[in-house]
């Protein structure tokens, strides 16, 4: 069953109703044809000044923020040499866009790299990305100065969609080009 959707302005008359006229919440919800839960609710957000609104708009805006970035922050991947048990390095993969799209990242020390560690950690990654989470599409990006980067999404199976020029600021008037990477599930399946 869908709901209706009421403008603002409705819901403000509403509420405009009960606390400055005195109306019962009953009384209003059944004339308009609302529910009191809804009603109630119109009441705690529409009975306080509008720059207090937008102030708690802008708080549920940065607690969504932070729980997405604390999200991103939990898949975060270590990468561990099980030989050596040492850390060398870490693969972030987060939610990109929506639930459907994520961004795959990695980072390995110098020391070592061109052993096939970051190709390991992506592919067991992406096959829980495509398999366990049902993704869409993984997206990547990479520095032309980095093809150890992008040699590697491609070696994964990833296609080069986009070349953005100056995009990332770099610092005193550098920038920096990306490459741009994705992976769909139809790609994944296909390799």
């Amino acid at each position: 069953m869908s709901h209706p959707r009421y403008t603002e302005e409705f819901k403000i008359e509403a509420v405009k109703q009960v606390v400055e006229r005195g109306h019962r919440v009953a009384e209003v919800a059944e004339r308009l044809g609302v529910s009191g839960h809804s009603l109630y609710n119109w009441i705690k957000r529409y009975d306080k000044p509008v720059e207090q609104r937008q102030e708690d708009d802008d708080l549920q805006a940065e607690n969504r923020r932070l729980k997405a970035e604390l999200k991103r922050v939990l898949e975060e991947r270590d990468i561990l040499k099980k030989q050596e048990k040492r850390l060398v390095g870490h693969i972030e993969f987060y939610a990109w866009f929506g639930d459907h799209t994520y961004e795959i990242g990695w980072i390995v020390n110098p020391k070592y790299q061109k052993q096939g560690i970051a190709y390991e950690a992506a592919s067991c990654v992406l096959n829980h990305g495509f398999t366990k989470l049902g993704l869409h599409r993984v997206v990547a990006t990479a520095q032309p100065e980095n093809p150890a980067s992008y040699l590697l999404m491609e070696k994964l199976g990833m296609v080069r969609e986009g070349y953005f020029r100056q995009c990332i600021p770099k610092g005193e008037g550098v920038w920096w080009d990306e490459y741009f990477y994705s992976m769909l599930d139809s790609d994944y399946r296909d390799s």
